[in-house]
């Protein structure tokens, strides 16, 4: 049965209407409830969604680049195949969705709730995913080259096979990642927290571990070279076959940090301090540093 255009309009009841391949590009759909709703394919370009409920709605191969869907509740959709290229998610609740294949280049997914969503294959190259949520998510083989992740909470997150390269993710918590074969090199880790990642064959030469907390990782196989990790901690982390050369650990913390057969040619390590002159008989003040590293959630 053919929909009435005449129901497409701000905060309407439109819950399990069928929409399928229509073409809806730039429509005023703030507030909608669109629940169960069927846009399989359907053309919403440019369209104003923003607050709209879309939850369980099948919006496989859909087409929003460039909508509106700041603060839309998207909760278990399907968006595998979308195109949201350019989209505004700003505070969108995307949590379980399926976004496997999905097109994200360019979107502003700033505060978005993306817990458990799947975003396998995924195209995120230069999003802006500031202050997200990737709680559980799986990425693997997803691409978020120049993608901004600062501030943003991945904590046991799926990066395998993901490309990473040239992200920035300064004071983010990717704790219990797991970064098997992920590309990352030239990323910015700065302040983040990154205990008990796995972090097996990840190429990361030439990135920025600067006062990072890496304890308990686990760096199999893994390139660093040229890598920063000026001031981060290492304590109890362990690296096996690993290309360091030329990596800097000046001020690291690196107690019980286990390399076995790791290549360290050109390694700059950290320093014991030694005091050149004081009293006899008196031992300096024992400094207890405070880490400049995320916190990681406890889990």
């Amino acid at each position: 049965m053919k929909f009435d255009p005449a129901l497409l309009i701000p905060g309407a009841k439109l819950v399990g209407i069928n929409l399928s391949k229509e073409p809806l590009m730039g429509m005023d759909l703030e507030q909608a409830d669109l629940t169960e709703a069927n846009l399989h394919e359907a053309d919403l370009s440019e369209a104003r969604l923003h607050s709209a409920c879309l939850q369980t709605a099948d919006l496989k191969g859909a087409n929003f680049s460039n909508a509106d869907l700041s603060e839309a509740d998207l909760t278990s959709a399907d968006l595998s195949g979308a195109n949201l290229s350019g989209a505004v998610l700003t505070g969108a609740n995307l949590s379980r969705c399926n976004l496997t294949n999905c097109k994200l280049e360019g979107a502003d997914l700033t505060q978005s709730n993306l817990e458990r969503s799947n975003l396998t294959g995924a195209n995120l190259t230069g999003a802006n995913l500031t202050q997200a949520v990737l709680t559980e998510s799986d990425l693997t083989a997803a691409d978020l080259s120049a993608a901004d992740l600062s501030k943003a909470v991945a904590t046991r997150a799926v990066f395998k096979q993901a490309v990473l390269e040239g992200a920035r993710a300064k004071f983010a918590d990717f704790s219990g990642c797991d970064f098997t074969d992920a590309r990352a090199p030239m990323i910015r880790f700065e302040r983040s927290a990154l205990s008990l990642c796995k972090m097996e064959r990840l190429n990361a030469e030439r990135s920025v571990f600067e006062f990072c907390d890496l304890r308990e990782a686990k760096m199999i196989e893994a390139i660093f070279a040229q890598a920063d990790f000026i001031g981060a901690s290492l304590s109890d982390a362990k690296a096996a076959a690993c290309n360091f050369e030329e990596a800097d650990f000046y001020w690291a913390e690196m107690d019980n940090f286990k390399m076995v057969k790791c290549r360290t040619k050109g390694v700059r390590f950290p320093e014991k301090i030694k005091v050149a002159c004081g009293p006899k008989n008196v031992n300096p003040p024992e400094i207890r540093p405070i880490p400049l590293y995320r916190r990681a959630a406890k889990f």
